[in-house]
């Protein structure tokens, strides 16, 4: 039995190793030919694999993005909630989407990318999805905490959650499209938020630093 167990084990390692090797094989080989350009058969000889082995970790090219896609925004998120120190809604919300806004500026080609591979996939069991409402929940208690310590005025967590990733993705575009540096969307962002939570009364919905502005 403990023979089975040790063979399990390696057995289970040894695919955790092909699939991480697939999917810096995919990540090289985006950043390099664009996702027209990422075959299976080039992400496998890229990954020195044989081309059925990708199937066998991931249906297609385009659940390879989602994968790729999934891991960026979760290595962000670890950063930027390792680094949180609760604040007011509003700092909080903004400090977790500097550190996405900070890794998709890091490589934005590659991010852009990573977006259209990923961001349509209709899968609600999907890697991306699952990422997306443990999200949800966390600002959901974090809502909460906020209308009851009286920051905000009663929202539907829901509702709150779409208005911010709303808001926070016509930014994040804006950053990819060079208009805007991370602090800029970072500023613009906590001024879009203000006013969402807050009504108009909070000051200007833009402002902050562009990409001249550093």
């Amino acid at each position: 039995m403990k023979g089975e167990g040790r063979a399990g084990g390696r057995r289970a390692l040894q695919k955790e190793e092909t699939r991480a090797a697939i999917l810096a094989a995919a990540r090289a080989v985006i950043r390099e030919e664009g996702l027209g350009g990422a075959t299976t058969r080039r992400i496998a000889a890229r990954a020195g694999v044989a081309a059925g082995t990708v199937f066998v970790h991931f249906a297609d090219v385009d659940a390879l993005g989602e994968a790729l896609l999934h891991d960026h925004v979760e290595a962000a998120l670890e950063r930027g909630f390792s680094t949180l120190r609760s604040g007011a809604l509003c700092d909080d919300l903004v400090h977790v989407a500097r550190a996405l806004y900070q890794s998709y500026a890091a490589e934005p080609e590659l991010s852009r990318e990573f977006l259209k591979a990923g961001l349509f996939r209709a899968d609600p069991q999907g890697p991306l999805a699952l990422q997306l409402r443990r999200f949800e929940g966390w600002m959901a208690v974090r809502i909460g905490r906020a209308i009851a310590d009286g920051e905000v005025p009663a929202i539907e967590p829901r509702l709150a959650f779409l208005g911010f990733f709303s808001l926070y993705f016509v930014v994040l575009v804006g950053g990819l499209r060079g208009e805007l540096s991370v602090e800029g969307q970072a500023a613009t962002l906590a001024a879009l938020l203000r006013r969402f939570f807050h009504g108009a009364g909070a000051g200007p919905a833009a402002g902050g630093p562009t990409r001249g502005g550093g």
